[in-house]
């Protein structure tokens, strides 16, 4: 018999799978955005510390024809469930990846770690592109994003129900969750570059950072400092 979560999970994954589905195949070239789709990044749980959200998956490749390559022939509920097939690959996967081990950094004291011991990492926007720029040259790319940050949104609230969020960006990801006019600048660094933000979605704490991959002017002494801000924030610590 499932539990409550996994029900949750699997109505939210056939939403994700049919309505993505729908925009990657559309016949309304207005709408349509062919490329591969997916959400999550790591294996999915119920009510974790964190919810890590990036903006987008990477690579770039056509809609049907990845299905194809992977012996699909389309994506359903089963593949959206799925984290990403390199998070478990020796070689490839996350503890390999330079936005995860810079991640690290800002999770490195006995408060901090179990936190992102106990988390899950999606994206905001499921259709891949090289980059973000890249899919907002896509035709239909407004209505798309607008559709995986409601998704998004619902899988928060709904399903994985977090403790805090943290949002790989300040800017596009973080503004993607509602509430992005509400926000706070908890701390910059010597160069003026906001270090962390905050808003709160729902009565959860939202923290947009810089992206690990991208953050040109960010060092790891800042990185250090962001786990410590948001861990103060987080727990009512004094700054």
């Amino acid at each position: 018999m499932e539990s409550e979560f996994e029900e949750k999970l699997q109505k939210w994954a056939k939403i994700v799978a049919d309505t993505c589905h729908g925009i990657a195949t559309s016949s309304n070239s207005d709408e349509k955005v062919d490329l591969f789709f997916y959400a999550l990044q790591s294996p999915p749980r119920e009510n974790p510390d964190l919810l890590i959200i990036g903006l987008n998956p990477g690579e770039n490749d056509n809609y049907l024809s990845a299905c194809h390559k992977r012996g699909l022939e389309r994506l359903t509920d089963k593949e959206i469930k799925k984290e990403n097939p390199f998070w478990f690959d020796s070689e490839k996967g996350f503890t390999k990846w330079a936005i995860w081990n810079r991640l690290k950094i800002s999770f490195q004291n006995e408060k901090m770690l179990p936190i992102l011991g106990n988390s899950v990492y999606m994206n905001l926007l499921y259709f891949n592109t090289k980059n973000f720029k890249e899919f907002q040259s896509k035709k239909g790319n407004v209505k798309a994003f607008n559709t995986c940050c409601e998704l998004t949104q619902e899988a928060i609230l709904n399903v994985f129900t977090p403790k805090m969020i943290i949002c790989l960006g300040v800017s596009d990801c973080f503004n993607g969750i509602k509430g992005c006019l509400n926000y706070q600048v908890l701390r910059t660094n010597s160069k003026n570059k906001k270090l962390v933000i905050r808003k709160t979605f729902n009565d959860i704490p939202v923290y947009g950072i810089p992206h690990p991959s991208s953050a040109r002017g960010i060092t790891n002494d800042d990185r250090k400092l962001i786990g410590e801000i948001i861990q103060k924030d987080f727990f009512n610590e004094e700054f």
